[in-house]
């Protein structure tokens, strides 16, 4: 960095680490388990696309597993989810869309198959708690319901637990939708074949203002920063 007469920071053009792909180390597919191996190498023959792109979504869907459950101590102040975020870079055309299809069914299919075996007791336990609340605010505009018996029934909807159907896997979202969707499934897979969340979270639908403070507690801060400086010159 160099400054001007009126001491304006002048910034030099980054070099490139390397000068051309060609110079790419190959990506280390046989570091990588069976199963998620196969499906990589299976995804990348059929696409006709370089495995690296299959396999670093496959890392990324895999960690997904293991969010909500596990933590990283790197320090016993400080502690991480266990979520890795990927960016894969491609042009047009460039058969992004068929790559994360096979990534994200197994996902899909999980919720489907929960949803349609526990799609009596979800009704249920959200007829109840509607019950619950219908009598509470019968209970409220009753002069003769003591506050000691309102307090009693609300308590009893607070231990009432209400079933929702199940989400794992979002493409498009808002930041004001994946507030509601968190509540109700607690971690969420967020894959996509496009970069258009990146534009909802930037204020497409908000007059252009970002509201970001969610994605970034959502897991590691800089590591989410650091996509969004990459993504600057794409969108």
């Amino acid at each position: 960095m160099n400054l001007n007469e009126n001491s304006t920071p002048l910034w030099s053009v980054p070099k490139p680490l390397r000068n051309d792909k060609s110079s790419l180390p190959p990506f280390p597919i046989s570091c990588l388990p069976i199963v998620p191996k196969a499906l990589a190498v299976g995804i990348a023959e059929s696409t006709s696309t370089d495995v690296s792109m299959a396999a670093t979504a496959i890392l990324s869907a895999i960690s997904h597993c293991f969010s909500g459950v596990y933590r990283m101590e790197g320090k016993p102040d400080h502690t991480e989810p266990i979520i890795l975020y990927s960016l894969i870079l491609a042009e047009p055309s460039e058969r992004k869309s068929p790559v994360m299809k096979p990534v994200e069914e197994p996902f899909i299919k999980f919720a489907d198959d929960y949803n349609n075996a526990n799609r009596e007791q979800i009704y249920l336990s959200q007829e109840k708690r509607n019950k619950l609340s219908a009598e509470i605010e019968r209970m409220e505009k009753s002069e003769n319901i003591t506050a000691q018996e309102i307090a009693k029934k609300k308590a009893e909807l607070d231990e009432t637990s209400c079933n929702c159907f199940k989400r794992v896997c979002i493409d498009d979202v808002t930041p004001e939708a994946l507030v509601g969707l968190l509540q109700d499934n607690k971690t969420m897979l967020m894959i996509s074949s496009e970069a258009g969340v990146f534009k909802n979270f930037g204020g497409r639908y908000s007059n252009g203002i970002a509201n970001v403070d969610l994605i970034l507690k959502s897991g590691t801060e800089r590591a989410i920063r650091k996509t969004a400086v990459m993504l600057r010159q794409f969108i």
